[in-house]
Order: structure tokens, then C-alpha cells, then sequence
């Protein structure tokens, strides 16, 4: 299936910034990952403590260098990250990274943006790229929160192209300063992961694995998600990394690099390392039913804090992010649908939305519905959809969402 395997693991643990707290955490963490990966047939580059320049030509010699379609890169980050509040752009942080008042702050951090800017470099069939950091991830399109579904894990999805995340943490987290990440990583490439036991972990898999392994803690919220590119990369890409389940019994580990099945209960403590990604939730498949084959796709506004999120995570809805057009004043206040959105799925987002607390002023259709199909979007509506004036008009209400029989071109109050 692959020809050749390759990963670079950085760690960032010493920092000089009395703003960054060291994490001695870090060096066990890539231990572990360096070992496990090397169980699974991986060439494992590890980059200790790296600085801003280290760093950044460390990443572009991953991704720059020559290798054959049939291969696979991973690339795993343990550190600081940083979001910035004015764009929700998401940071990983040097260790020579200044504190965040010093002149020369923006020009140490290594910006999600740039790293994604390097994946077209890289020609291998599968990319996998892992932090456990903060960070916001609003500049990924991120994949529904469903379950993967085994019965949809065909050999044309594992021969397609892929360029996959995951990340340890949702928005306004704590990470603790301690390996649950790493070994639920580890023990989840290793087979942990393998949803129906076929011997085959893919990173679909696995996201959803760490996800619903350590969520339930309280304290993280792994997310994973796709490389959104642009059209006809997405439907172009859309490849599932894969794992050979059972490795760490084929090579058995010494005591140092044990790959350890945490559970998902017992108590954390918080420590330095803060998460910012924005929200998925964790349905299983009889949660989502009436949204299976229907996108919704929420528009983010900053202004909405977790409120959307949230309410979609509370009901185990399914949906993808993206980012909002209009400025950000104007809040998310409508649904915007199409005649073929099934009626169950339209009033069951509605319902949720208003039972919220979200101001949901607005549904309309789409202009030309043909061109998104299946989907609903969680929005910002303004008056006469010119993008100047907030809507005004009472809420509606869940009597008025009874009585929809379909898409309406338009409801208001």
C-alpha cells in the first residue's frame, strides 16, 4: 500500500519567554510518538526545542523532499501554539518565541497558514499532520463530527490523495500538561482505533477515536479534520491515511515507550498548554439519522463565542465550519436551506437553534439550490441581504417551525 513512510516529530518543551511555561512533559510525549510510529514502519526525524528558523526549515525539508506518490508523512507537533484574537488565526510556538508583548513576537510564531502554504509541496499519496498544542483551527475546513462508518471505508477512499488534521484540544481549553494525547495516539495507530476490527486503523478513525476517548474528561476536545483546498482539490483529495492495527505486538516495546489503552474517566489536572480549535461534537450514528447525506455548514462569527457550537454539539448535530463573509457585528441569526433538504433534518436544526438561545430571525432558500445540494447553513442574515443593516425582526418561534412543510423561499417575522 505504501512504499516508503516518513514522519518528523518536533517537541517544544524549553522555553526562554517567562510568558511560555517549559513543559517537561514534551520530551516522553515524542519518545513515545517517535517509537510507536517506528513500530508502524515509519522513518522518524525527531527535532527537539527547535527556534523560529529551525523550526520553519525543519517543516519545508519534510515536505519539500522527493518521494514516491505511494507514500505516507506524518507530521506530529508537541508545544505552545497561540491564537490571535483579532483573526482567529492559529500559531505554533518556537521555543525562542518572545513573550507576546516583545517586538518580534509575530515574526517567531509559524502561522497554520504557512504549514498548510507547504503541503502542495509534498507528493505523497497521504499527509497526516497532529498537534498537541493550542491553536485555533479556523482556517480548516473540519470534518463532520459523525462516526466513521466502516461500511464506508472503501480501497478508492485509501488510494485517493489525503491531507488530514488532528488536534488535541477545542476553543478556550486547558491541555494538561500530561501524555493522555500521546498515548491515546499511540495505542490508537497500534489498533485501539480499528473501529471494526479489520486489522486497518485509518486517521478517520482515529480522530474519531481520540475524540470520543477524551472528551469525556472534561477537559479536551481532540478534533480532526480535512485540508479544504479548493474545489477541485476537494474532489480530488478526500484519501484516509492508513495504520497497520497490532504493530507494538509484532515489535515489543521496552518499559520506556509502553503503549498504554487510557480510559475515558478519572480526573485531570490542568496545566500550561491552552487549546483553541473550534468545536466538533460526538454523535454516534443513531444520534445523527435524520442529518445522514445532508452538510450543515455553520458560517462562524466571533461574536457568536460557543453559543452555535455548542448548541450543535448538544444535539449531536453533524456539521463542518467555515469562515463568515460579513463583518462580524452582525451575528448568526438564519438557516439557509435548500427545496431538497430532507423537512426532519431543517426543523430539528431550527428547534435546536432556538432552544439555545440563538437568535434565529431568518430561513430562507438558497438563490440557486442546485449548486448546494443537501445542505443547510447556520448564518448571518441582514436586512435586504445587503450586509449593512442587522436584523430586527422578532425570533421565530418552535410553533412557526411546526408548521414548515418544506424549505420556505422565506420566513420571518
Amino acid at each position: 500500500m505504501y512504499q516508503e513512510s516518513y514522519a518528523l516529530v518536533v517537541g517544544a518543551s524549553k522555553y526562554t519567554a517567562p510568558d511560555w511555561d517549559k513543559l517537561t512533559i514534551v520530551p516522553d510525549e515524542t519518545q513515545l510518538v517517535k517509537s510507536e510510529l517506528e513500530r508502524q514502519g515509519f522513518d522518524v526525524k525527531v527535532v527537539n526545542d527547535p527556534d523560529s528558523d529551525t523550526l520553519l526549515k525543519s517543516i519545508r525539508e519534510f515536505f519539500r523532499t522527493p518521494h514516491p506518490r505511494d507514500t505516507r508523512m506524518v507530521f506530529y507537533y508537541s508545544g505552545h501554539g497561540y491564537t490571535s484574537k483579532t483573526d482567529h488565526m492559529g500559531y505554533i510556538v518556537p521555543v525562542d518565541t518572545p513573550d507576546r508583548d516583545g517586538a518580534d513576537f509575530f515574526n517567531k510564531l509559524v502561522s497554520m497558514q504557512e504549514i498548510r502554504g507547504m503541503l502542495p509541496f509534498g507528493r505523497a499519496k497521504h499527509i497526516l499532520l497532529v498537534f498537541d498544542s493550542c491553536f485555533s483551527g479556523y482556517i480548516y475546513k473540519l470534518r463532520k463530527n459523525s462516526r466513521p462508518s466502516p461500511d464506508e471505508i472503501y480501497l478508492n477512499d485509501i488510494d485517493r490523495p489525503g491531507r488530514q488534521f488532528i488536534t488535541s484540544g477545542d476553543e478556550d481549553e486547558e491541555v494538561p500538561d500530561k501524555m493522555d494525547f500521546a498515548q491515546a495516539f499511540a495505542s490508537g495507530i497500534d489498533g485501539m482505533a480499528d473501529l471494526n476490527h479489520d486489522t486497518i486503523t485509518t486517521a478517520s478513525e482515529l480522530g474519531y477515536y481520540l475524540k470520543t476517548l477524551i472528551k469525556p474528561k472534561g477537559l479536551q476536545s481532540p478534533q480532526y479534520g480535512v485540508d479544504p483546498g479548493d474545489k477541485e482539490r476537494q474532489e480530488a483529495f478526500g484519501g484516509d491515511m492508513v495504520f497497520v492495527s497490532g504493530a507494538s505486538q509484532q515489535t515489543p516495546p521496552d518499559a520506556s515507550t509502553k503503549v498504554a489503552a487510557i480510559e475515558p474517566n478519572g480526573a485531570e489536572l490542568p496545566g500550561p498548554r491552552g487549546a483553541n480549535l473550534r468545536g466538533l461534537g460526538d454523535p454516534e450514528s443513531h444520534d445523527a439519522d435524520v442529518f445522514k447525506g445532508v452538510e450543515v455548514l455553520y458560517y462562524r462569527k466571533l461574536a457568536d463565542s460557543k453559543l452555535v457550537t455548542d448548541a450543535l454539539e448538544n444535539a449531536h448535530i453533524p456539521y463542518s465550519v467555515t469562515a463568515a463573509d460579513l463583518p462580524d457585528e452582525f451575528i448568526t441569526n438564519g438557516i439557509a436551506c435548500g427545496p431538497d433538504v430532507p423537512l426532519p433534518a431543517l426543523k430539528a436544526l431550527a428547534k435546536q437553534l432556538i432552544a439555545a438561545n440563538v437568535p434565529l430571525r431568518k430561513i430562507i432558500r438558497f438563490r440557486k439550490p442546485s449548486e448546494k445540494p443537501s445542505r443547510l447553513e447556520v448564518l448571518a442574515i441582514t436586512k435586504e441581504a445587503a450586509g449593512i443593516q442587522a436584523l430586527t425582526s422578532p425570533p421565530l418561534t418552535v410553533a412557526q417551525i411546526d408548521k414548515l412543510n418544506a424549505c420556505p423561499v422565506s420566513l420571518q417575522n
